[in-house]
């Protein structure tokens, strides 16, 4: 996942069995990940 702040490495934190946020490596900020879209297969005419 890619920082919506600064475009560095953004990971899951928290413990294993329970993941409860992102937090970007670089800048530190939470939960501020940029949402990838999700692609149709399928073309709208």
């Amino acid at each position: 996942m890619e920082c919506a702040s600064c475009g560095s490495l953004v990971i899951w934190m928290g413990p294993w069995s329970n993941l409860t946020h992102t937090e970007c490596q670089v800048c530190g900020a939470v939960n501020n990940q940029i949402v990838d879209e999700p692609v149709d297969d399928e073309e709208e005419e």
